[in-house]
């Protein structure tokens, strides 16, 4: 049971680290180890994550992202102001 879980342990440093080190676009022996020690979901993170970028939380589009969810919930928000009642089984009331 140690051995699984020291097993796993590697295997979790050595995804973290090939991750880290392909977004920030660094090689190196560290990156190679992580790599083939992390084998097989290293081979789709080498697919999921773009080489040399790394997400920088202050990007400048994070508040037009921040505004475009206010404005899509105020719509939907007015939209279900304007639906109709709805009648004892859940549908609209019959007038």
């Amino acid at each position: 049971m140690l051995t699984s879980i020291f097993g796993f342990l590697i295997w979790l440093v050595a995804n973290l680290t090939y991750a880290r080190l392909r977004a920030t676009g660094r090689g190196g022996a560290g990156r190679f180890f992580g790599f083939w020690m992390g084998i097989p979901s290293t081979l789709l993170l080498m697919f999921m994550i773009p080489e040399g970028h790394e997400w920088d939380a202050s990007d400048e589009s994070l508040p037009d992202l921040v505004d475009d969810i206010r404005h899509d919930r105020a719509l939907r928000e007015a939209d279900e102001d304007l639906s109709l009642p709805a009648g004892p089984a859940g549908g609209p009331t019959a007038n």
